[in-house]
């Protein structure tokens, strides 16, 4: 929705965090050109239209950071849709693993976290195939989230809304969210799935979803589309903090035993060591 703003411009997900920095064997300090060559590999840095030239003409000079090279890439891709002096984001979802070091270390910088059931976030990822399916695993990443939004709660940068909430009223929350980036709204911005840049690549079609509509008849989806004992799971591991956050359980009176959790993240840890890296792997001869 951001990115249909006139005034705002964000890439398709970078990952640059937790795919391309953690798996770069170059030190950007000493070899900023090797690091950025790393960069402009990967198939959804290229699937940008990024060069190695393109990252390094973004650089600042003198500045060879991690933090950096990000905002090098973010920038190049700016410029290569002609939005350079628009205000730029990044909306790669991990990335809320290192809000509290990117808010340090950039003064300039803002965080927005949405905020959403965890039932409805293990639904979503099973319906389109991506991401774990492990109850266990998304309720132990949720809970990992939500700590992060404790902590940040207070911070005069950090801004969190529920998903729930902006579909139910929209233009009201993309109001808030907009003035919190010094912004008003646009009314391109509630009409976002008119947009014509579609925000990520043809390699991803898992995003098509993007570019439909809110709708609150999918809101409770996920009450149908797990079964209990995914259910169950997810509120085991999740339930304390989805408490806080006004998410009732389904099952109060009936959590997942410890055998069960403790499958559910074993099969994780398999499908994500397996599966997920044959699917990557094949996205690079596509």
């Amino acid at each position: 929705m951001l990115d249909s703003h006139p005034r705002i411009f964000l890439p398709p997900e970078t990952f640059f965090f937790v795919s391309l920095a953690p798996r770069i064997d170059a030190d950007p300090a000493a070899d900023p050109e090797r690091a950025a060559a790393q960069i402009a590999s990967r198939w959804w840095i290229r699937d940008m239209g990024l060069s190695v030239a393109d990252i390094l003409r973004a650089l600042e000079p003198g500045e060879t950071s991690w933090l950096a090279l990000f905002v090098a890439v973010v920038r190049a891709a700016a410029r290569g849709a002609g939005a350079d002096d628009h205000v730029l984001g990044e909306k790669t979802p991990r990335h809320v693993r290192i809000a509290e070091w990117y808010l340090e270390s950039a003064e300039d910088a803002r965080v927005v976290q949405i905020l959403r059931d965890p039932r409805a976030v293990l639904a979503s990822f099973r319906r389109i195939r991506i991401g774990t399916s492990s109850a266990a695993i998304v309720g132990d990443e949720w809970v990992h989230a939500v700590d992060v939004h404790r902590r940040l709660l207070d911070h005069p940068r950090y801004l969190s809304l529920h998903y729930e909430a902006l579909v139910h009223d929209p233009e009201s929350e993309m109001r808030r969210v907009l003035e919190f980036l010094g912004l008003a709204l646009d009314p391109a911005v509630l009409r976002f799935n008119e947009r014509e840049r579609p925000g990520f690549s043809p390699r991803q079609p898992h995003h098509q979803a993007t570019l439909a509509p809110l709708t609150r008849s999918r809101l409770d989806a996920w009450r149908d589309e797990l079964d209990a004992r995914a259910i169950r799971i997810v509120e085991t591991v999740a339930g304390d903090r989805m408490a806080e956050l006004g998410y009732a359980p389904a099952f109060p009176q009936h959590p997942a035993r410890p055998f069960e959790v403790g499958a559910s993240r074993a099969a994780g840890v398999v499908h994500r060591s397996t599966a997920l890296r044959l699917r990557q792997l094949l996205k690079r001869f596509r």
